[in-house]
């Protein structure tokens, strides 16, 4: 079997995004579909699953892991969200070409399901707190058990300073004490904070035993990150704009966070995404 074309597929999903999908064409009718979508950069995927498809046309689709290594070691640039949610695209696509010539879903060919279940969160937003609220109780009566929701809350002139921590402590007590101590919040500061600003908010989380708080500073300096676990007191979690699994090592290797968070169409597929929990396993990290 031979891949014969890679195509990819720009799809509207909203103001702020578009989904791209990948699709692999073979000479024996099996095809497969991966997504490839990166937020504000649909054009500049688009054209690096191209640069791909250069090399993937005409190999064995089957070869999911040589293939994987040659598009990203075999590049001198390597890295970065562009080239990896590419090869992403691609990788997920040929594990569904594998899946079908198997005639057994992926979850199988990767070693079959642990669990029969899992917990799902949603998100809640509100520009005031009283819509926050109102929004969060309306999913609890639905039966949501867990919601996600940002802490922060900007001033009028758009600064994070102690005015937001004071408002955030506002919204996210005020959920506490109506969705009651067993249900789940978990907070997103998508790393809009340095570390100091971080560690103040952290800490005024903590009588609200959130499940976890993430990305409180950006991903970039694991040394940051390394800060705030070391002065706050609730579990950690970072891993989104974290690449494969040498993206993963130092945070890792530091015990900076509680929980980490790979996202197979940004980190490297499906494959890239079981080695990351095979490490994180190893330092009982969730």
């Amino acid at each position: 079997m031979k891949i014969t074309a890679v195509r990819t597929y720009s799809i509207a999903a909203g103001p702020h995004r578009n989904w791209v999908l990948v699709r692999i064409l073979t000479d024996e009718g099996p095809e497969g579909v991966g997504e490839a979508s990166l937020e504000g950069k649909t054009d500049t995927i688009i054209a690096a699953v191209g640069e791909l498809a250069r090399y993937l046309v005409g190999q064995d689709p089957l070869r999911i892991e040589h293939h994987w290594q040659t598009m990203y070691r075999g590049a001198f640039w390597r890295g970065g969200p562009v080239l990896n949610t590419a090869i992403s695209g691609v990788e997920i696509a040929l594990w569904d070409i594998l899946g079908k010539v198997a005639n057994l879903p992926v979850y199988q060919l990767l070693g079959g399901a642990c669990r029969d279940k899992i917990l799902a969160y949603t998100h809640v937003g509100g520009v005031t707190t009283e819509e926050t609220l109102a929004r969060a109780l309306a999913y609890k009566a639905r039966g949501w058990r867990a919601l996600k929701t940002g802490p922060l809350v900007e001033s009028s002139e758009g600064v994070l300073d102690s005015r937001s921590v004071a408002r955030g402590v506002e919204r996210v007590g005020a959920l506490r004490q109506a969705l009651g101590d067993e249900f789940l919040i978990l907070l997103d500061a998508h790393g809009r904070m340095e570390p100091a600003t971080a560690i103040e908010l952290g800490r005024a989380m903590e009588p609200f035993k959130p499940y976890f708080y993430e990305e409180p500073v950006p991903p970039e300096n694991p040394d940051a990150m390394a800060r705030v676990a070391a002065k706050v007191g609730v579990p950690l979690a970072t891993g989104e704009r974290l690449f494969t699994k040498w993206g993963f090592r130092e945070i890792l290797e530091k015990g900076i966070v509680d929980y980490i968070q790979p996202d197979p169409c940004h980190c490297g597929g499906i494959l890239e995404t079981r080695s990351i929990a095979a490490m994180a396993e190893t330092y009982w990290v969730k």
